[in-house]
């Protein structure tokens, strides 16, 4: 179940977290600071024109929206001509914990739902995604043992018969993870983990004792980060540098991102994020 999978993967980078800020908002693998009602996201492409990087016109890709006590979110996505791709509502504790994740049809029906529980220390215990009929399609549960936890995942088909079984562990220390599934073509092992480094992080991951791609992601100047993939043969595939522009929530509401072109970094894209706040902050 690529969605449950991705989920359990996320890593946030470069989060700006000042110490006075204490209300936070979460959706999904963005997490956002201050009372916000709502973000309007927009994308443009730089394009070549008469010899110079130029920002094209602003396309919509997404919306969020928030009550005002931060415990229930919607977000939108949309397709390059307005239309939407997906809505997803999500529902929270007060104290930020993701309660229950929700897929919604154009007429507002939930086509899959993911529900989360918790244990007496906050951590996750179980989840499990549901499909639109409210048939189980994927259940993984959580145990802990001091640094490491233990998570297995069991997939179930339209007749609610296995379809697969993974087994995984995680050092929470070192950010390391190993898994094993178990599908009708057989047995995959995989390991992924990121390695702390100074100023960032380096993500690293194979299959089957095969290596996979490895990135080194860099903190730099001006509020930005620096993308460095590699092939498993060790050379580069891409580089890319960000550079962000905040709030004073410490939310980012400019970020461009350039690629590495020969010698030089050109502009790629540039993301903004228009913010409203609860009580006329902004």
């Amino acid at each position: 179940m690529r969605l449950l999978t991705s989920a359990l993967v996320l890593l946030l980078l470069f989060l700006v977290c000042p110490s006075q800020q204490r209300i936070s908002r979460r959706v999904r693998a963005q997490l956002f600071w201050g009372p916000i009602r709502s973000v309007r996201v927009e994308r443009a492409d730089f394009v070549d024109r008469d010899g110079q990087r130029v920002e094209g016109p602003r396309v919509l890709t997404q919306t969020i929206d928030y009550n005002e006590e931060g415990t229930r979110c919607e977000v939108a996505t949309y397709n390059r001509d307005g239309s939407v791709t997906q809505r997803i509502a999500e529902t929270y504790d007060k104290e930020g914990h993701i309660l229950q994740s929700a897929t919604l049809r154009a007429n507002g029906q939930i086509e899959t739902r993911i529900e989360y529980k918790y244990d007496a220390a906050q951590r996750w215990s179980e989840i499990s995604l549901f499909r639109e009929d409210g048939s189980p399609a994927n259940r993984t549960t959580f145990r802990y043992e001091g640094d490491q936890r233990f998570q297995e995942s069991v997939s179930y088909d339209l007749n609610g018969l296995i379809a697969s079984k993974s087994t995984a562990v995680l050092d929470m220390k070192t950010h390391q993870m190993e898994s094993v599934a178990q599908t009708p073509s057989g047995v995959v092992q995989r390991r992924s983990g990121f390695t702390d480094i100074p100023n960032g992080q380096i993500y690293e991951q194979s299959t089957n004792e095969v290596p996979g791609d490895r990135s080194v992601s860099m903190r730099t100047a001006n509020n930005g980060a620096e993308v460095t993939r590699y092939s498993p043969a060790g050379s580069i595939m891409s580089q890319s540098r960000s550079a962000s522009e905040f709030d004073s929530f410490g939310n980012a509401i400019k970020t461009v991102w350039s690629n590495l072109k020969g010698e030089l970094f050109e502009p790629s894209v540039v993301i903004y994020r228009s913010i409203e706040y609860y009580h006329g902050r902004q």
